[in-house]
């Protein structure tokens, strides 16, 4: 059994998901519902998680669960600086600002327009032109968020 600085940051993170999963019981039982649900998924995620960092065993016997990193790793080489102590990584403004330029014209169709039309639109051009994904790919991903969100939001809720 080992504990590292990630060993203690989830075991912290599962007591505080504990302690709300107990203070939803004080809810009516009609408002406790999909609070007890998510904690109670999360409880399980993070108990595993726990027990993949503390035991050496847990992480070999389950490799599929072996962390690759997360999505937001930077992909490339890091470069040093002889006169720093620490690493930087070169980030390409370019492509910061392509992304917040997509953000951008999202928000404003979505003012201007209807959201069940503008948000698989905005889903299929960027994966198509910036994730740079098969256009078949991209528009099954379009067309099923367009359908569950008709589903969700304008039969279910009645908001659209």
């Amino acid at each position: 059994m080992r504990f590292k600085g990630d060993s203690v940051f989830s075991l912290c993170l599962l007591l505080f998901t504990a302690v709300l999963v107990f203070l939803c019981f004080s809810y009516n039982p009609t408002a406790r519902l999909i609070p007890l649900v998510l904690g109670l998924l999360g409880l399980l995620l993070l108990s595993v998680q726990l027990l993949l960092e503390i035991s050496p065993a847990g992480s070999k016997n389950l490799m599929f669960l072996k962390d690759k990193g997360d999505i937001f790793s930077v992909q490339g080489k890091a470069q040093f600086y002889p006169s720093q102590t620490s690493t930087f990584v070169k980030i390409n403004w370019l492509q910061v600002l392509r992304i917040f330029t997509w953000l951008a014209v999202f928000v404003f169709f979505l003012y201007i327009t209807y959201p069940l039309v503008v948000i698989p639109l905005f889903i299929f051009f960027f994966l198509s032109v910036e994730g740079r994904e098969n256009w078949r790919r991209s528009l099954g991903l379009a067309a099923g968020t367009g359908v569950f969100m008709y589903l969700l939001f304008s039969l279910l809720l009645g908001i659209f």
